[in-house]
């Protein structure tokens, strides 16, 4: 994320269900397409961060 964006946790459960979707879809195709390591362990990391935070909003 860019510092422009807004941050996880002031986003509303609708933005964040939309991130977690897109960012699902965009480690798929990393791995899918034998992204560079570090580009899939990005979108890991980041897919991790998106999920605590749904999971601490109880979604």
């Amino acid at each position: 994320m860019t510092a422009s964006r807004t941050s996880i946790t002031e986003m509303n459960s609708e933005e964040l269900c939309s991130l977690y979707e897109r960012l699902k879809s965009e480690r798929r195709e990393a791995i899918q397409t034998n992204a560079p390591a570090e580009f899939v362990l990005r979108a890991e990391n980041e897919l991790r961060r998106v999920g605590n935070q749904l999971r601490r909003r109880g979604l």
